[in-house]
């Protein structure tokens, strides 16, 4: 095989692949931009309610930002950590067409082209250059950024710019062409600190510095680049300035956000990045340090750390320019080892790793074994990750589903049963059925089920476990999957939430509680704490005329904070509905309560509990008689029973659960 034909082979092979991604992802540019739904995901979000049961990824949170930031102006009332420019783009895509996944295809276009001048610069031979592009784009986590609306695309197309500045900085040979370099690199640099992570830039500064010294350029040259590149972060603000606002007032809102991750508790796992590259294998930094797979990873990665460490053993036999490649994806990869690690961030260095793996395989002869690996395995990989298992989709509802978000499983439902029944619709009557049921919790597991990129029906079997006060209930289904435009949804069946779902008239939960335990002396003379009605706070949302204000009473009385109980009555409760918020507080006079000035939302009533016997203690005592009732409240509570008992509307009925109540146990205070 000649050159000529490998390069023609790779150029087409390059084609092939984007026109097989976009027909993969081509549901991300037709679903439009949904703002009711996104913004009422974020107001009951974990961003507005904290340990809110319903979540919302960066890429949602991105372009709701950047939504805000366009129509709005302003820059730091949703995300303010994060740097404008990238939300920037986004919010416009939004704008202009109703989705911010467009403006990704248009930087995905814009990097691939950037990509292509950058091994232009380097490559002088057609056939390195076209091999180390497909290499490229033969990547998961390339084509993968062109679906979503993340900043790490920006990211990249920012790094290119600075790049090619650079590459043309050392070799103009002309005033007129040195500043536009100079410009180039500066603007690139200035746009890469406005998009994400600033601390980047280090690597990348650090890199510069030494091309510079070795192409003998004067090193005052990047006090110029980085001046610019400051002027151009300053840029992006420019909007805020004719606001009104003051520098004074920008660098307040900088310090913020430097303090914000200065004072991070998250704690990097040094080695990701390496795990990640070689086995695909990523460890969580917030979520009990799990281990989880990286779905973009293929054979590729390993294969180009294994070149990138050949760059590192050969440093001194390589030209210059593959020295600063080799330097700056070493310093951005130990960057990545210092924050937080997301496999996405590895976009950054992908196009290095690709010119690294091109310049070694080619100057070894090896690139024909290596091409047919790419062209093979690799290849095979990449297009199995194009067109998803629904085991990908699967494992990304249970969380949702578990955790009774029916509003955010909706958008994962069939067209067919979106045209049936509406987003509330679906979500009232699951959480009715819930309700009913008087759920504390369930648990959600889907089995795993594959299928080949041509199948668009698959099976499964989901099962849940409802958590009710006397007992749990296990409910199996078999779940019926569609594949449409390539993403797969739930063919909906309300016999996934339990048998002859459709057929039930009622349910009735009959409740029998034991008695509570009481705290009594050594001698059992004195009762410190006894069972009792004690009096209890709901809520009713759609009542509220003051939230502020009802929620400093209720901490008053309960000692209950803000963030508790907006995620008992408002991250995931239909307004109407009464939510249960909890006991007014021991140390509390309930006869000092005005009833007349509480907020119309608040109802309250009398429930069987535990109450201390304040006569019955000594002040000494009452700090640690309080914690040896927190400390033995399993022992002390009672084990309510009954019957669960479900009602057909052919008049059979059903007894799902039935349990005898069991009374607590009195605590013996020794003290």
């Amino acid at each position: 095989m000649t050159k000529n034909t490998a390069a023609i082979i790779a150029v087409l092979f390059s084609i092939a692949t984007i026109l097989v991604a976009l027909w993969s992802y081509r549901s991300a540019f037709l679903t439009p931009y949904d703002t009711s739904y996104t913004q009422d995901l974020y107001d009951h979000s974990q961003w507005t309610i904290a340990r809110s049961i319903r979540s919302i990824g960066d890429e949602l949170l991105y372009q709701i930002a950047g939504h805000e930031l366009v129509t709005t102006g302003k820059y730091f009332s949703i995300n303010p950590e994060v740097p404008p420019l990238g939300k920037y783009l986004y919010g416009w895509g939004i704008v202009w067409w109703q989705n911010a996944r467009i403006m990704s295809l248009i930087l995905f276009f814009v990097a691939t082209t950037l990509t292509w001048i950058v091994l232009s610069l380097l490559f002088k031979e057609q056939y390195m250059r076209s091999f180390a592009f497909l290499i490229f784009l033969l990547n998961p986590l390339v084509l993968h950024q062109m679906s979503v609306s993340m900043l790490d695309l920006p990211h990249l197309v920012a790094l290119l710019m600075h790049i090619i500045g650079m590459l043309l900085l050392i070799r103009a040979t002309n005033t007129r062409t040195g500043i536009l370099a100079f410009l180039l690199a500066g603007v690139g640099l200035g746009a890469f600190m406005a998009i994400k992570i600033g601390f980047f830039v280090v690597p990348i500064i650090i890199a510069d510095v030494y091309l510079l010294w070795q192409s003998k350029k004067p090193l005052s040259v990047l006090l110029g680049i980085a001046g610019t590149a400051g002027l151009s972060y300053i840029a992006t603000f420019a909007p805020y300035f004719m606001q009104g606002n003051s520098f004074m007032s920008f660098l307040k809102a900088e310090k913020w956000t430097l303090h914000f991750y200065l004072s991070s508790q998250a704690q990097p796992f040094y080695p990701a990045p390496l795990t990640a590259l070689l086995m695909g294998l990523n460890r969580s930094w917030s979520g009990g340090q799990l281990w989880s797979s990286i779905d973009e990873w293929t054979l590729l990665w390993p294969l180009m750390l294994l070149f990138l460490g050949i760059s590192c053993i050969l440093w001194k036999s390589l030209t210059v320019l593959m020295r600063y490649v080799t330097f700056l994806t070493l310093g951005l990869i130990l960057a990545t080892a210092l924050v937080p690690f997301f496999a996405r961030y590895l976009l950054l260095v992908m196009p290095f790793l690709a010119i690294l793996t091109t310049f070694h395989s080619v100057k070894r002869n090896y690139h024909y074994a290596v091409t047919g690996i790419v062209l093979g395995i690799i290849s095979i990989q990449t297009l199995l990750y194009l067109f998803p298992t629904p085991h990908r989709f699967t494992r990304n509802i249970v969380e949702p589903w578990q955790n009774g978000a029916y509003q955010d499983m909706y958008p994962s439902l069939t067209d067919a049963d979106k045209k049936v029944m509406s987003q509330k619709q679906f979500w009232l009557t699951a959480k009715a059925f819930e309700r009913k049921l008087a759920l504390l919790d369930k648990t959600v597991a889907i089995q795993p089920t594959y299928a080949f990129p041509w199948q668009s029906e698959a099976s499964s079997t989901v099962t849940i476990t409802y958590h009710t006060p006397i007992g749990s209930v296990t409910h199996s289904a078999p779940l019926s999957l569609i594949r449409e435009q390539n993403v797969w949804h739930i063919d909906w069946s309300n016999e996934y939430l339990f048998s002859r779902f459709d057929d039930i008239a009622a349910i009735t939960l009959e409740e029998k509680n034991g008695m509570y335990g009481s705290v009594v002396s050594k001698d059992q003379k004195r009762v410190y704490a006894q069972p009792m009605l004690r009096t209890f706070i709901s809520v009713v949302p759609a009542d509220m005329k003051n939230e502020n204000a009802m929620q400093e009473t209720i901490t008053q009385l309960t000692g209950i904070k803000k963030y508790s109980q907006e995620r008992l009555y408002k991250a995931n409760h239909p307004a109407d509905w009464q939510a249960d918020i909890g006991f007014i507080l021991p140390v509390v006079n309930e006869s000092q309560i005005d009833t007349r000035a509480l907020d119309p939302a608040i109802r309250l009533s009398e429930r069987p509990s535990i109450g201390i016997n304040a006569e019955q203690i000594l002040p000494v005592q009452r700090k640690r008689i309080q914690n040896s009732i927190l400390e033995k409240e399993y022992v002390l509570q009672p084990a309510p029973g009954g019957s669960l008992m479900i009602t057909y509307v052919d008049g059979t009925k059903k007894i799902l659960i039935q349990r005898k109540p069991k009374n607590g146990q009195d605590v013996i205070v020794t003290y």
